[in-house]
């Protein structure tokens, strides 16, 4: 079996008179993996929010988050939650604090502002709270779970009272800057309304419009089947992130044929390829042939020079 590198990542604690004798009730087992859903949805969200460019996930990014525990401490039932790798993946990349780190510390700063009837944090991903229904279904009245992140001195207490808070939000709508590409599906000017549809798998997102849109809007809407409008401004979304309204528009500007401008501020071709190659092993890189072998790789070469 390969061996794998360990790194404490939180320790979760089942608190009350249930777990006074560190027994761990084999009916509570299931919060566990549910929290570790939590994380990995929390961790997936910050992720695509710190690779704006990329459409899709690393290949195997979920089941590449391998969470155990080894023991159970003592102090009610504490269960030291690490981060495990095993050889030939991504070592050095797992060295380093990342998304899933910042998932387990942004949970615990969420459970704290539910306890404390605070405000959501700010750079809590909301589409991730949908997560918390399944995690703290065992609670009893007198029971709670605390979560302590390695680097922290006083845990997050989960209790009845947060997870209610908690999925209160969840079903709760956001409001977030937009930058969609669509087609035009209606228009009206009494009042100045249109819809838009930005994916084919979604109903149209109505929005308002000023006067000088106008003119834009009509032209997308005639030629809805060749040409998408560019719509900037507020959206409102809901708890898993999907816009439903377009409470305000910055600007609209017509596609022909659905094409979009060239983005200034989209990043260059060699940050593209760096991003793609910071997912690729070292041993994976070792296979790659030299520019001294292209020709024999590629064509069946001989080795030797002419």
């Amino acid at each position: 079996m390969q061996p794998a590198e360990r790194r404490p990542l939180v320790v979760h604690k089942f608190g009350g008179r249930r777990f006074e004798d560190h027994d761990l009730d084999i009916a509570v087992l299931p919060e566990l993996v549910a929290y570790r859903t939590l994380i990995v949805d929390c961790a997936k969200a910050l992720w695509r929010r710190d690779h704006p460019d990329r459409e899709r996930l690393p290949a195997n990014y979920e089941e590449s988050i391998v969470l155990s525990f080894s023991r159970i401490e003592q102090g009610s039932v504490a269960v030291p939650i690490e981060r495990k790798v095993f050889a030939g993946e991504q070592t050095r990349l797992w060295r380093e604090h990342d998304e899933v780190d910042e998932a387990v510390s942004l949970i615990a700063d969420a459970v704290e502002a539910a306890s404390a009837d605070r405000p959501l944090p700010r750079k809590f991903p909301k589409e991730a709270l949908g997560a918390f229904e399944s995690y703290g279904r065992t609670l009893r009245a007198d029971e709670w779970f605390e979560q302590l992140p390695t680097g922290r001195a006083i845990p997050a207490r989960y209790t009845v009272a947060t997870r209610e808070r908690l999925t209160a939000w969840a079903t709760q709508r956001y409001e977030d800057s937009i930058d969609v590409v669509g087609a035009v599906m209606m228009a009206r000017v009494m009042p100045p309304r249109f819809a838009v549809r930005v994916s084919e798998d979604s109903p149209p997102v109505e929005a308002p419009f000023e006067p000088s849109a106008e003119a834009a809007i009509l032209e997308a809407l005639n030629h809805y089947r060749s040409a998408k409008v560019r719509v900037r401004g507020c959206g409102s979304f809901t708890s898993a992130g999907q816009l439903v309204r377009i409470a305000r528009v910055d600007d609209v500007q017509v596609l022909a044929g659905g094409e979009l401008e060239f983005d200034r501020s989209a990043p260059p071709i060699w940050a593209v390829i760096g991003a793609i190659m910071s997912d690729v092993s070292d041993e994976q890189l070792a296979t790659i042939p030299q520019s001294g072998e292209i020709d024999r790789v590629v064509y069946g070469g001989s080795d030797k020079a002419p």
